[in-house]
């Protein structure tokens, strides 16, 4: 069952960053009213693109957890806390650099990769 589990939420990922990006981001992002975040619509367009992009990411980071629940389920401890670090480096990175330092989650993305990572090997 979890093979299935992990294959619906892989292809779920891979569905909404394809046809999302297709079919809503490009034509919203196409806009030329959106408001302008920090006086930028660019700005706007970039934390448009990047949350729904990290929103497929989070997708993945469950499939990590199924497919180490599924072949390794005595090492589910070691999966949550690597898979979450990860996730969460790969989101501190990706708002820090799609918002060039100013959006205020990327200090707290980077607190739950390092803490998270901190917590396995300590």
């Amino acid at each position: 069952m979890l093979i299935i589990a992990i294959l619906s939420t892989f292809l779920l990922g891979v569905m909404h960053s394809v046809l999302g990006e297709k079919l809503l981001i490009k034509p919203l992002l196409a806009l030329n009213n959106l408001p302008a975040i920090r006086g930028s619509q660019k700005a706007t367009r970039r934390v448009i693109r990047l949350a729904w992009h990290l929103t497929s990411l989070f997708m993945w980071s469950f499939v990590a957890l199924l497919v180490a629940l599924q072949f390794n389920p005595n090492r589910l401890d070691a999966a949550l806390l690597g898979t979450t670090a990860i996730l969460f480096g790969i989101s501190a990175v990706v708002s820090f650099g799609g918002s060039r330092g100013r959006h205020p989650a990327w200090p707290l993305f980077l607190t739950v990769t390092v803490t998270t990572a901190l917590s396995y090997f300590l």
